[in-house]
């Protein structure tokens, strides 16, 4: 939807700072800024000066100047009170009314004109639908000139909430004719973090040429682009094959016969399962024959993703949930890739056991997409994840280590060693994720920042609890590559 609003009228004569919307808190050109500082205030300062009559000798001499352009233009009948009462006696009586008059026709001119220009204005975004994280956007704007009026000195303003500064400016160089298009390219890096992400609104500021009135044309058509992660290659992990897997895969089964790809017939042997025999073929032979397997076969990943809100930090790409889907996506592209099968499970999200290309961009479109969550009943995820969990599986859990529940967590996570679960643990380091601004403006972060004061003690604690109960536990800190952090139990330090 298309809108055209002129700038309010408090601001015109506000001393105070400018609203957010407003050019001077956005990256504006030197050029715009300073046209927007100098004029206005020159202009009302002859304003003011001519309409109270004072200094009429600096008047007639100055005034009479800068308004004779003006006047021959805009208000012939002011110039020809100007020029002859700059002469007679007494013109100091007849200068103030013509001088009022002549920047009244002004002024009523440059308003009439700019509103014109920016209801004549039309904007146009083309933009790719997706990009990698990290690489550049390439946006082309265009402003279509559909009035009579030659518009200059047009200044776009974009937004992308997949950029870490997400307003952007560029200024149209030159003038544009009536009933032409003049275009210009931005590049804009992704670089606040993976997801949906919306352009716009896209938004033209028009000005006269003496700063005096500012309009904005609004185009608020939506326009979503997706923001792929590249997936980052990672160290092997030490994943098992499932008890009860029968499918392909790069592992050995420890027993012959539990996958499902058949490999010949044999004579039976002592320990073979009696549901491997071929009946027709052993009373044929009158020996007892059983079919052989191949003991290659894959596992079943869980892949948990901790997006409880309580827990979590940061803003953007510099975050601890933009950490944690980082190493999930590293985690669904390996395990992917070896021929397992994985399931995503998070708060509020769930993708069920699956292999295959297919399956991999459906997991990593519900990953992307995740956001922390608000409001998560007392519990939490690990609660609700025991009865989706095979059993002699494997489970990878990602999440924060922050919290006073911490202890409470680990519990639960040996508790899935009864269903002899492999279990993993990523845990992302909290406390880089906090600066003084969260700490100053939430008092919730502020809590937590005090509870991951003494996060290295508790972490170091936490992790050679897990280590001895047989749980390989991984530390990920943004200040270190997430192929090193995976190298070894403990991260690298």
């Amino acid at each position: 939807m298309r809108t055209v609003r002129s700038k309010p009228w408090s601001e015109y004569f506000s001393t105070g700072p400018r609203p957010r919307r407003s050019l001077a808190t956005i990256d504006a050109s030197p050029y715009y800024t300073r046209r927007r500082i100098n004029h206005p205030l020159l202009v009302f300062l002859f304003v003011i000066v001519g309409c109270a009559g004072f200094l009429p000798a600096f008047l007639r001499i100055v005034s009479s100047i800068f308004l004779l352009g003006l006047s021959v233009i805009v208000a012939p009948l002011g110039f020809y009170f100007i020029s002859p009462a700059s002469a007679a006696p007494g013109s100091e009586r007849l200068f103030a009314p013509s001088a009022a008059l002549a920047l009244a026709a002004f002024l009523a001119y440059q308003y009439w004109r700019t509103r014109a220009v920016a209801r004549g204005l039309r904007l146009k975004r083309r933009a790719p639908a997706s990009c990698a994280e990290g690489a550049e956007l390439e946006v082309e704007l265009e402003v279509v000139n559909a009035g009579k009026i030659w518009a200059d000195g047009i200044v776009l303003i974009d937004r992308f909430t997949g950029a870490a500064r997400a307003a952007r400016t560029a200024e149209i160089d030159g003038a544009i004719a009536p009933g032409t298009s003049r275009r210009v390219s931005q590049r804009i890096v992704c670089d606040g973090g993976m997801g949906r992400h919306r352009l716009g609104p896209l938004s033209a500021l028009v000005c006269d040429p003496f700063g005096l009135f500012e309009f904005e044309v609004v185009e608020d058509e939506p326009w979503e682009v997706v923001v792929s992660p590249p997936p980052e290659p990672l160290p092997a992990l030490p994943v098992r094959p499932s008890d009860g897997s029968v499918a392909y895969g790069p592992y050995q089964a420890p027993l012959s016969g539990a996958s499902e790809i058949w490999r010949g017939i044999r004579e039976y042997q002592r320990g073979d399962s009696l549901r491997h025999i071929c009946w027709k073929l052993s009373s044929r032979h009158q020996h007892l024959l059983v079919k052989e397997f191949e003991r290659s076969v894959n596992a079943e990943v869980s892949l948990i993703v901790n997006m409880d809100a309580r827990f979590h930090a940061g803003a953007k790409e510099r975050s601890t949930w933009e950490l944690a889907k980082h190493a999930a996506v590293g985690v669904i592209d390996q395990q992917i890739g070896v021929g397992n099968e994985v399931q995503l499970i998070s708060d509020g999200a769930r993708v069920p056991f699956g292999k295959g290309a297919r399956h991999e961009a459906l997991l990593l479109s519900t990953l992307r997409d995740l956001q922390p969550v608000f409001g998560i009943a007392d519990g939490g995820l690990l609660d609700r994840v025991s009865g989706l969990i095979p059993r002699g599986s494997t489970a990878i859990y990602v999440a924060p280590t922050v919290g006073r529940d911490y202890p409470g967590h680990l519990d639960k996570l040996l508790r899935l060693r009864v269903l002899n679960v492999q279990v993993m643990c990523l845990l992302v380091e909290f406390k880089p994720f906090i600066s003084d601004a969260w700490r100053e403006n939430n008092p919730a972060v502020a809590l937590m920042a005090a509870e991951a004061g003494a996060e290295r003690r508790a972490l170091e604690n936490t992790r050679l609890r897990l280590t001895a109960a047989g749980v390989p536990c991984y530390i990920l800190s943004p200040d270190v590559p997430l192929a090193a952090s995976l190298l070894r139990p403990g991260g690298a330090r």
